[in-house]
This record gives C-alpha cells, structure tokens and sequence, in this order.
C-alpha cells in the first residue's frame, strides 16, 4: 500500500510543481505566438471607424448604420473600440498575452469552487493548475487557433464573451456564498452578463444555454431551501441580461436589414431544428474520433488528478447520473451553438464559431475523466497486488509528462510563419 506513489507527500510536491511548470510554459507557447500577430481584415474597419468618428460616436453608429462589419454586435465594437485606443497597432502583438492570462484567473477562481463545493477544501493551487491545463487544451485542439487567439477581431468574438461567462461564473458562486449581497452587486451581474451576450449570436446562444442549465442543475439537486433560492435569483439575473443581450443583436436595424434581404434564406422550423441536432452530433463525433488521443489524454488527466487528490470512491448510481448529465448537457449545448448558423444559412458554422462548444467539450472530458477516478481509484489495485497501484500510477505520471512535452515543439511548429507574416 505505501507503494503507491501517490501517497508520499514529497512525490505529491514534485509531480505537482513539474505539471504546473510545463503546462504554464504550454501556456507561454501560445502566448509567444502571439507576439508576431498583427491587423487583419476587419481589424482595420474597426481602427477606422474610431478614427474618424471618434471613440463614443464610433461606438453608437455600426449598431443603426450599415458598415464593412457586424454593427449589431454592440460588445464587438465596444471592446475594439478599447482595444484600438489602450493598444492600437503597436501593442496588438500583447493581446493574446492578456487574454490568456485573464482567462486563465477566472477558470482558476472557477475551479477553486468547484472544490470548495464538491470537495468541501480550499485547493487553489490545484486548480491552477487543472485550469491551466483546461486551457492548454482548449487551445490546443482549437478548431482555428489563429483565428480564436491571434486574430484579434475574431477572438473577441468568440473568445472573450468565453472569458467574462468565465469571469461570471466565478462572482456569481462567490456571492452566492455570502450572508449578505451588498444592492449594488446585483445590477453590476446583470450589466456584465449583457455585456458578455453581446459579442455573437453564436456566443449569446450558448451563454443563455449554461445559465439555463446551470438553472435547472441548481434546482435538482441543491437541497438547502434558503440557498437555493438565492442562486435562482442570481442565475435568473444573468439569464435575463443574456437574454436582453440577445433581443439587441436580433434588432439591430443593421441586423434587420441584413435578416431582410433577398439573398437570405431563413430555414423552416423542420429543417432548423433537424439540422441543428445533426450538426451538434457531427461537431462532437468529428471532435472526438479525428482527434481521439489528445482527447484520451484530456480524460487521462482528469482521472490522475483526482488520484493526486485522494479519491473517496463513489457509488456507481452517483456516477452514472453525472456522466450522463456532462453528456446530455454537453450535447445540448452544441445543439444550442449550431442554431444561428442554421437559422439564417442552413449550413454548418465556420471553425472559428464552433469555439464556445469546443470549451464545453473540453470541460466535459476533463470531468468525466475527474468522476471516473473517484469511482476507479488506482489505489484499490492494492488489494490485488501492492506493486500494481504504484506501477499503474507511474506509467499514468510518465506518459502524461512526455506527452506533455511533446505539445512544445508541436505548440510552436507555425513560428516560422507566423514571423513572416508579421514581417511581411
């Protein structure tokens, strides 16, 4: 039993502190690419915009006025009106950077609850570094990296609105917690979950999905009345901000227009819900079986990490009903993420607007790898040979640490070319 190496607190401390190290390199990979990233497309439009009509004016004026972009996204514009402004062209190659790191706080804060609340301890280090490692993968098996990360209009479409939910998610379970929320908490919830609907139809569909499941989950199984009652209302705050959020991209009078002219094709009601559930399943199946190793080790990670923790192994009905919520919810987020795509092209989205549930999917792996080891603790192996639980522990170590290391070169494959860009 004392075999296992899992169970020595000096090995706990350096497999840790490797992990946390090479994943925050990962990490820094993709954040280095990022310094050759530079303008593109409509990056300019928006430069422009703000140039000549000033910042707040040019804020206004795309979501009445046609303009080269997507006027009715009203946060798009905000945040690259700021962007232009804080940054501009000289410091876009700083962009990816901030992103990352924003993103990689909050997911931190998010997961610290997550143990908070399941596991009853303050583990913020551990969460460190599972969100880092939620993040490298996400990045990494990212339909279109550049587009999601180093081209900055892109991503602030459908990576930031990410960001803030992830920003949310955190404020909301922290305040749910609190005896007492101060008055001016609740409007400040519900301004930042508008804002965060406003960046895409694709992003605002999938937030009002996660609330609304987040809603349902909270209902089902949070047995205190009084606590129950509490996150309802801040669930429901943010679910009627992203609502809102949504009825403003809808009408816009540049998204009216856009809606209303003769090469647009809404789809019928059979053929928007049919091709909706059809593509969700095809994102998920394709996701999985053309990229199923890094995907293995995605579940590999969450069952070894709930082995560093020290499983307490759970019954089987507890674990079915939560593999089986992650797989429904999951499915039907994607389901929700291909509809606007659907509804007014019948067709399949672009790459770059399958991020939103790309992330789902990665949580989801993750967790039913992190559920699995609770329910299959590599310890109870002992009972079969004392050897076997250490041995099968390593190998697990290893392989993941090599795999690890691999990423890096394969992170940073495409520098070359994207210093050429940049340079061109």
């Amino acid at each position: 039993m004392g075999n296992n190496i899992f169970e020595k607190p000096i090995s706990k401390k350096v497999f840790f502190w490797a992990f946390l190290a090479l994943f925050l390199i990962l990490l820094g990979c993709f954040a280095y690419k990022g310094l050759f990233s530079r303008y593109l497309q409509d990056d300019y439009c928006y430069g422009k915009t703000i140039v000549e009509q000033g910042f707040f004016k040019g804020i206004v004026y795309p979501y009445f006025h046609s303009t080269e972009y997507n006027g009715n996204r009203y946060s798009l514009t905000l945040f690259a009106a700021i962007f232009e402004v804080v940054l501009g062209t000289n410091f876009q190659s700083l962009y990816a950077l901030i992103s990352i790191l924003c993103w990689l706080v909050a997911l931190t804060f998010v997961v610290a609850g997550f143990f908070r609340e399941f596991e009853k301890r303050n583990r913020f280090s551990i969460s460190l570094l599972i969100a880092s490692i939620l993040l490298t993968f996400t990045f990494y098996l990212a339909p279109n990296l550049y587009h999601v990360l180093y081209w900055r209009n892109a991503s602030l479409t459908y990576l930031t609105s990410l960001v803030i939910n992830t920003f949310l998610f955190a404020w909301v379970y922290y305040q749910s917690k609190r005896e007492r929320i101060y008055w001016f908490v609740y409007p400040c919830i519900f301004l930042v979950s508008l804002l965060a609907a406003g960046f895409s139809e694709v992003t605002a569909v999938w937030q009002i999905t996660n609330w609304g499941m987040f809603f349902i989950l909270n209902n089902l199984f949070h047995k205190g009345g009084r606590e129950r009652k509490k996150n309802n209302g801040l669930i429901l705050l943010v679910l009627s901000g992203a609502l809102l959020g949504a009825i403003l991209l809808v009408i816009s009078p540049t998204n009216v227009a856009s809606l209303t002219a003769s090469s647009v094709k809404i789809a019928d009601p059979i053929t928007f819900v049919t091709k909706s559930f059809r593509f969700g399943f095809d994102f998920l199946h394709y996701s999985l079986f053309s990229k199923w190793l890094p995907f293995v080790i995605l579940f590999l990670f969450g069952f070894t990490l709930k082995q560093f923790i020290a499983p307490n192994q759970s019954l089987w009905k507890t674990w079915s009903i939560r593999v089986i919520i992650i797989i429904l919810f999951t499915y039907l987020i994607s389901v929700a993420s291909m509809m606007p795509s659907v509804l007014v092209r019948t067709a399949y989205p672009d790459e770059r607007a399958l991020f939103p549930p790309h992330f789902s999917l990665i949580l989801a792996v993750f967790l039913i790898g992190y559920f699995t080891g609770e329910q299959f603790p590599v310890s109870s192996l002992t009972k079969v040979n004392q050897w076997l639980s250490g041995g099968v522990t390593f190998i697990l170590v290893l392989g993941l640490f090599l795999y690890s290391v691999r990423m890096v070169p394969l992170i940073l494959s495409d520098v070359s070319e994207l210093r050429a860009r940049a340079s061109a």
